[in-house]
């Protein structure tokens, strides 16, 4: 079985948990019209179609041989958020409910959804 350990993925709550903090991060489009995070006005983070799309992200993973993700939050993590927000943000990415939840909901045959659950769910559980 072929893992890939370090992909990520960002529910829409995520997005919208940015939007309505605000501060340094905000959201825009690059020239190619692809979604970018900035911070203090300037490109800070491209988000490519495998990170909100589930159905790319399997595309992705049969092209290259992958079986199993384990997925993961990446910029700009809990840190856009007050100190005094961040514990829910975090609660928000990780908990098993949200990550199940998410991946059950996606619009993707069952095999598919298992092959990204699997791998997120056995490494939360190995960290419990």
């Amino acid at each position: 079985m072929r893992w890939d350990l370090h992909t990520h993925y960002y529910p829409d709550a995520f997005f919208r948990l940015i939007e309505q903090v605000g501060g340094a991060f905000s959201f825009g489009t690059d020239p190619t019209g692809r979604t970018i995070i900035r911070y203090r006005g300037s490109r800070f983070f491209g988000i490519t179609p495998p990170m909100t799309d589930p159905a790319r992200r399997i595309e992705d993973m049969d092209r290259v041989g992958i079986d199993a993700e384990l997925l993961s939050l990446s910029t700009p993590n809990v840190y856009f958020a007050p100190p005094e927000r961040q514990a829910d943000v975090a609660r928000l990415a990780w908990t098993i409910d949200r990550a199940v939840s998410s991946i059950e909901s996606l619009d993707v045959p069952a095999a598919d959804k298992e092959r990204i659950l699997s791998g997120t769910a056995r490494a939360i559980l190995n960290n419990l």
